[in-house]
């Protein structure tokens, strides 16, 4: 009985034994089951991406197909791109030929009108050196320095009348160095003159700025200069060098006569233009 008891505690534990490994071989089973379908859901997934994959490169080789139409369109278009352009190129230096011809053309009518723009103004100034010197003439004739004469007007009666007052009052100078008035005399017909340069100076300016006188410049530049050299010559005056006299009154008559006849002339014709 007790073998016996034993032998059946024996088999008891081995039936456990068993029956644990049968539990362990199931859950085995199922993890492989599992697998098996993991494997299958991926080779489905294969398949429908190889067939996907198929789609796309038929859909490649007909854009291929596609491409190699247009390039093979391209590349005759570029052929007769390159027809064009050598056509063109050949106008182009044709072009070029006459450009150069009529560049050459315009420096020999450029270098022309330099020439002729020289001997107008030296034609200019020939004209008002004679003028100048009839003037000079009929000034020696009548005992003054400089006589106000029609031909010096500009047609603007307000500058016309300051180019008077100017000429009055170097005659008037002139006169009393002539006649030796005195220091008195003469240094305040000097501070006169030089007083009504100035005004007479800034009044042209302002009257040639109102109308727009493209050489507006050029009478400033003058009118500088003239006053520059008038203060160089009173100042040589006052230090006691005597033979600036002869100069200055040479030099009011000259520039004064001069700068009417050529430079104000040309405001003068301009305003007579505009009425």
């Amino acid at each position: 009985a007790r073998q016996t008891a034993q032998a059946t505690e024996d088999i008891k534990q081995r039936i456990s034994g068993i029956q644990a490994s049968t539990g362990s071989a199931v859950t085995d089973i199922n993890q492989i089951n599992q697998v098996i379908r993991e494997v299958g859901e991926l080779v489905n997934s294969i398949a429908a991406a190889i067939e996907e994959q198929s789609v796309v490169t038929r859909d490649l080789a007909g854009n291929i197909a596609q491409v190699s139409d247009g390039v093979q369109d391209a590349n005759e278009r570029v052929g007769q791109t390159a027809e064009v352009s050598r056509e063109m190129a050949r106008d182009i230096a044709e072009v070029n030929t006459a450009a150069t011809d009529i560049r050459s053309g315009g420096e020999q009518v450029q270098a022309s009108a330099a020439e002729l723009t020289s001997l107008a103004e030296q034609l200019k100034s020939l004209v008002g050196q004679f003028k100048v010197g009839a003037i000079a003439q009929s000034a020696a004739q009548s005992g003054q320095l400089i006589v106000w004469e029609e031909s010096l007007s500009v047609g603007v009666p307000t500058m016309d009348d300051h180019h008077k007052e100017l000429i009055r009052i170097i005659n008037a100078l002139h006169a009393a160095l002539k006649e030796k008035r005195g220091l008195d005399v003469t240094r305040k017909l000097l501070r006169d003159l030089t007083g009504y340069v100035d005004f007479h100076f800034r009044a042209e300016e302002d009257f040639l700025a109102g109308i727009n006188y493209p050489e507006l410049e050029d009478q400033k530049i003058s009118h500088r200069k003239f006053e520059d050299k008038l203060a160089s010559m009173q100042q040589r005056w006052n230090d006691g060098d005597t033979s600036v006299t002869s100069e200055m009154m040479r030099m009011l008559q000259d520039w004064l006569v001069q700068h009417i006849k050529v430079m104000d002339m040309k405001y003068g014709n301009l305003v007579a233009k505009s009425r």
